[in-house]
C-alpha cells in the first residue's frame, strides 16, 4: 500500500505511476505528518508551493480508492487539490522570452507582479475556461481535407511539389485579404508602443515557434530593446525544439505565463492560433483582458472564440492543407506572413528604416557589419573610406553614422538630434 503525504492534507502519495510527477516529502506517511511536501513537475510550472487539498480527513479513504489518472478529485467530498502561484523563483525557466533571446535563451520573467492559482495535476490538462468540444474540432476548416491531395502519395516528385507551391499561394491570398484588419491592428500598435507599451506574441505549438522566431528577429534587424518585443509559447524553452503538444490544453498556463509579465494598458498581446481554439492562447487572452492591454488575434478559422475575445481579428482562412490537419503547412505560412507584416511595419512607422534600409542593423557580426556600410553608402551617397571613418567614429552605430554624415555633424550631436527626432532620421537631419 502507497503512504500518503499528510504535511497540510496534501494527500499526494509517495510515488506516482504516471509522468515525473511525485512527492518529495521524505517523511510522507499516514495523514497528519507535519512534513514539508514540495512537488516537483516534468515541465515548466509556475509554482512550487504545495497548499494541499481542501478536503477534511475523513475523506481521504475514499480518495486513495477513487482517484485515477484522469481525475485529480476526491470521490466523498468532490474536492480538488490546487496550488498557488507565489513570487518564489521557478524550478524551471517560464515560457517567455524577451526579443533577443534566440530559442537557446530563456528571459527570467517572474510573477511577482501578480498571482493565480491554476489546478496542481499534470501540466497541460484541460481546465475548465479552455475545454474545447470534439466535434467542434472535427467541423473546422483547417482540419478537413484536401481533395486534390486525395492521392498525394500515388503522385510525382514534380506534381507533389506543384501542389505544396499551388496551396502555399492559397496562403498569400488569405492575408492579402485581411488588410483592413491588418491596417488596424498595426496603427493600434503603433500607437501604443510610442506611448511605451510592449509587443507581445504568444502562441502554442507551431504559432507559438512562429512567434518566438519573429520576436527574436527584431532585435538585430531594429535594434529595439529588450524588452519592448516579447514571445510566450506555451511549454516554455523545451516546446521550441520537441514538441509539448499537452501544454496546448493548459488555460490556466496561458494566463499564468502572461500575468507574469506585468501586463499594462499599452501593451499589445498577438494571440496566434490555427484553430482559434487553443486553451493556452484563450488563458493568455483572459490575462491581457485583465489587463486592460489590446488584443490582435491571428487564426486561421472563421468565427472562433480567440477572434472574438481581441479587439480585432486577423482571420487568414487557409481551408484544408495538403497533409490533412498538418496545420504547419499552408496556415502557418499564412500565421508567419501576418506576424511578419505586423512586426516590420510597426518597426518601419517607429522610426526603425530609413525608407527601405535597416537603419538600426545591430553590427553583431562580419556579415552584418558589411551591411551597415553598405546601408550608409546608400543613404548617404558616400564613399566607403568616409563612411567606415563616420562608423567608426560612432561605435559601429549605423543610424547615427547616417545622420552624421547628412547631416554634417560630429556623433554627439547627431544623437543629440536623433533623441530629439524621436529616432526619426528625416527629422533629424531636417
Amino acid at each position: 500500500m502507497r503512504a500518503w503525504c499528510g504535511s497540510s492534507g496534501c494527500g499526494w502519495p509517495t510515488t506516482r505511476p504516471w509522468r515525473s510527477r511525485r512527492c518529495t516529502c521524505h517523511a510522507a506517511s499516514r495523514p497528519g505528518s507535519t512534513a514539508a511536501c514540495s512537488p516537483t513537475a516534468r515541465s515548466t510550472s509556475c509554482c512550487t508551493t504545495c497548499t494541499g487539498w481542501s478536503c477534511p480527513a475523513a475523506c481521504r479513504r475514499s480518495r486513495r480508492r477513487s482517484r485515477t489518472r484522469r481525475s485529480r478529485s476526491c470521490s466523498g467530498c468532490r474536492c480538488t487539490r490546487r496550488r498557488s502561484c507565489s513570487s518564489a523563483s521557478p524550478a524551471t525557466p517560464p515560457a517567455a522570452w524577451s526579443s533577443s533571446s534566440a530559442p537557446s535563451t530563456a528571459a527570467t520573467a517572474t510573477s511577482s507582479a501578480s498571482s493565480c492559482s491554476r489546478p496542481a495535476g499534470r501540466r497541460g490538462r484541460r481546465s475548465e475556461g479552455g475545454r474545447v468540444r470534439n466535434s467542434e474540432l472535427d467541423r473546422l476548416a483547417t482540419e478537413g481535407r484536401l481533395a486534390a491531395a486525395a492521392d498525394l502519395d500515388l503522385r510525382s516528385t514534380s506534381e507533389q511539389v506543384d501542389l505544396m507551391a499551388e496551396q502555399d499561394r492559397v496562403a498569400v491570398d488569405a492575408v492579402a485579404a485581411t488588410r483592413d484588419r491588418l491596417v488596424e491592428a498595426i496603427d493600434a500598435t503603433v500607437a501604443r508602443l510610442r506611448r511605451g507599451g510592449r509587443l507581445i506574441e504568444v502562441g502554442a505549438g507551431t504559432p507559438g515557434r512562429l512567434a518566438v522566431l519573429d520576436v527574436a528577429e527584431c532585435r538585430p534587424t531594429f535594434g529595439v530593446d529588450d524588452r519592448q518585443v516579447v514571445a510566450v509559447m506555451a511549454g516554455g524553452f523545451d516546446a521550441v525544439r520537441s514538441a509539448a503538444e499537452h501544454d496546448e490544453d493548459d488555460h490556466d498556463g496561458g494566463r499564468c505565463d502572461l500575468s507574469a509579465l506585468g501586463l499594462r494598458p499599452d501593451d499589445v498581446v498577438v494571440a496566434v492560433s490555427a484553430s482559434g481554439r487553443t486553451p493556452y492562447v484563450l488563458g493568455a487572452l483572459a490575462a491581457a483582458r485583465a489587463a486592460g492591454a489590446y488584443t490582435v488575434a491571428v487564426v486561421n478559422n472563421a468565427g472562433s472564440p480567440i477572434a472574438a475575445a481581441c479587439d480585432v481579428a486577423v482571420e487568414a482562412l487557409t481551408g484544408p492543407e495538403v497533409v490533412a490537419g498538418s496545420t504547419r503547412l499552408k496556415a502557418g505560412t499564412a500565421a508567419k506572413l501576418v506576424l511578419n507584416t505586423i512586426s516590420t511595419l510597426v518597426m518601419v512607422q517607429l522610426g526603425h528604416t530609413h525608407g527601405d534600409l535597416m537603419i538600426d542593423v545591430r553590427a553583431t557580426n562580419d556579415k552584418l557589419r558589411r551591411r551597415a556600410r553598405r546601408i550608409v553608402e546608400e543613404a548617404t551617397g558616400e564613399p566607403p573610406a568616409v563612411v567606415a571613418a563616420a562608423l567608426s567614429a560612432c561605435g559601429d552605430e549605423t543610424k547615427t553614422a547616417t545622420v552624421m554624415l547628412l547631416a554634417g555633424v560630429g556623433a554627439d550631436e547627431a544623437r543629440r538630434r536623433l533623441a530629439a527626432a524621436g529616432g526619426y532620421v528625416r527629422a533629424a537631419i531636417a
